[in-house]
């Protein structure tokens, strides 16, 4: 953060077309809001007559945090204020409630005398679970398909679809969907277009199911096995490298019981289509 002392100072936003700046002068600072976040932007300092000012590095002003209780309270102040809200918001465009939650946080960090995760970690983090949802939609499409294809020549032959076909598909594509849906949300794709792209899933499965009773009517065991077999290789790939480690980021230890309650209702629908 920069405090000028004497002089002054033209900031300019580099991204803002109009090309309007701010006049910053002596006793006043720059730079402030990306300096408490910890986070980075782009912004362009000219010196508009001979100036003077001091810059302070975050690594001293921790140190200053460490030692001094006050400034741990201005600065808890500061991070839960609406001003801060907005620059997360506008500058580092975060959506709304992700922004609180991170100031709440922060805020209760610093009256811990605890330093709080930065917004370029928060960023950070989140790039590297930016993927996740678009994963577990491709493997659902990868999954659904020979899942449909198989359901759609076993209607030529049973005529009905048990309930425990449909309560089993339930059970292991709904709650992954939803994940999905959510995520593709939090990364700021539009609601429309996550219901397009789902809506278009349906489509695609209920195609695969009439071509696979169309075509498939008069396959073999052997070919129904091996469909089978690349839809349960594509969801056991989703499974083990997407969903698990990013269920356990997200939901801690609740994730272990949780698999094993799934994987028992799955066995239990499966033991009543059986019988």
């Amino acid at each position: 953060m920069y405090i000028l002392s004497r002089g002054s100072v033209a900031l300019i936003d580099p991204h803002d077309a109009s090309g309007h700046s701010m006049r910053v002068v002596g006793g006043e600072a720059f730079g402030a809001d990306a300096f408490v976040t910890n986070g980075t932007h782009t912004m362009t300092a000219m010196a508009l007559e001979e100036s003077e000012f001091y810059a302070l590095r975050r690594k001293d002003f921790e140190v200053l945090l460490e030692r001094d209780a006050d400034l741990r309270l201005a600065l808890a102040r500061v991070l839960g204020d609406e001003r801060t809200r907005t620059y997360l918001t506008t500058r580092q465009r975060l959506e709304s409630d992700r922004a609180v939650r991170w100031m709440e946080r922060a805020v209760k960090g610093v009256e811990k005398e605890a330093l709080y995760t930065s917004l370029t970690e928060l960023k950070r983090d989140a790039a590297s679970h930016q993927n996740v949802a678009m994963a577990i939609f491709l493997g659902l499409l990868l999954d659904g398909i020979p899942e449909s294809l198989v359901i759609g020549a076993s209607i030529l032959h049973e005529s009905t679809i048990g309930f425990s076909l449909i309560g089993g598909v339930f059970v292991s594509n709904f709650p992954e969907a939803l994940s999905s849906a959510v995520g593709m949300r939090e990364q700021g794709m539009a609601t429309a277009k996550v219901i397009g792209m789902w809506g278009g899933m349906v489509l695609i499965a209920a195609t695969s199911a009439f071509l696979g009773a169309v075509a498939l009517g008069e396959a073999s065991p052997g070919s129904f096995s091996f469909i089978e077999g690349i839809a349960a290789g594509a969801m056991l790939t989703v499974v083990a490298e997407t969903l698990l480690p990013e269920a356990f980021h997200k939901g801690g230890g609740i994730v272990g019981i949780s698999t094993l309650m799934g994987f028992l209702v799955a066995t239990l629908l499966g033991a009543v289509s059986v019988e």
